[in-house]
């Protein structure tokens, strides 16, 4: 009786300290993110343009979408315009996992990239 009484107490004292942790506020990569040609972004997207003037093509990404590293999709460094029809704000960083400086992609905004910004952008969050 009293070794249970014994291990009841340790379970106690060591479960926090082997428990798996628990989720993290952290943003997580989402996987659905398609490329377009030229001018042409996907309806209710968030696209990332190669050009200025909303051209070159890119990636298109969701609402609710992240991704860490934009060189998984051949887009590090490379954007140069903006168009945000999500529905919801979006967030750009110079930095990969979401890191570094960032930048708001309004809803249902458009915009070419200052040449301070031009190609830097390394990780998006929508």
């Amino acid at each position: 009786m009293r070794v249970r009484s014994v291990l009841a107490a340790l379970s106690v004292v060591l479960l926090p300290l082997v428990s798996p942790p628990t989720a993290s506020a952290d943003p997580v990569e989402t996987l659905t993110v398609t490329t377009f040609l030229g001018k042409n972004c996907p309806a209710n997207s968030l696209c990332l343009f190669g050009n200025g003037n909303l051209s070159g093509g890119g990636i298109a990404l969701r609402p609710g979408d992240s991704v860490a590293y934009l060189g998984d999709y051949h887009f590090n460094d490379q954007m140069s315009s903006w168009s945000n029809h999500t529905g919801q704000e979006c967030t750009w960083f110079g930095d990969i996992f979401w890191a570094g400086p960032t930048r708001t992609m309004w809803d249902h905004h458009a915009q070419n990239l200052v040449a301070s910004d031009n190609d830097t952008a390394s990780s998006v969050m929508c």
